[in-house]
């Protein structure tokens, strides 16, 4: 009878823990190419219809991460911002007609830096960008940019 050798190989561990209640199951490693579109949450790639065009609007950033107005915007505009991640960049259009502020959940203060030398412009459709950099529950920060667009499918 002819031996057979056996190599064994040694693998790094790895903490796992799991909930049985929930049925969840994480580790502090993330195989490659292990996190796709389907199992991001919602905030990340759903997009929200908003039928309100005057006045203070909440947009939930828990929900989605797009939130498209039904429409030009009839009054003075102020979106109010909860819920938000940090590094979450949350995409509003098309805002167009009206003046709008910018709002967050802070109880202190919120602090919103445009990005680029660009200024709304009400008289034509635009695309607001806000990125989340620190969801300070007293004092959340937001970098912004804001663009008109037009259909056209060459650069």
């Amino acid at each position: 009878m002819a031996l057979t050798k056996v190599t064994a190989a040694v693998l790094e561990p790895t903490a796992v823990t799991d909930n049985i209640s929930t049925g969840s199951i994480s580790s502090d490693k993330i195989a490659n190419n292990g996190v796709t579109q389907a199992k991001l949450e919602a905030r990340y790639k759903a997009q929200a219809e908003i039928s309100t065009l005057t006045g203070t609007v909440s947009f939930d950033c828990s929900i989605a991460s797009s939130f498209k107005l039904s429409g030009d915007l009839t009054g003075a505009y102020t979106i109010d911002l909860s819920n938000y991640k940090k590094g979450q960049v949350i995409s509003i259009w098309p805002l167009k007609s009206q003046s709008v502020t910018l709002d967050a959940q802070g109880t202190s203060s919120n602090t919103f830096y445009k990005v680029g030398g660009v200024d709304y412009d009400n008289t034509t459709s635009s695309l607001l960008q806000i990125e989340c950099v620190d969801d300070s529950s007293t004092a959340p920060v937001f970098f912004y940019s804001i663009a008109t667009y037009a259909s056209d499918n060459t650069i």
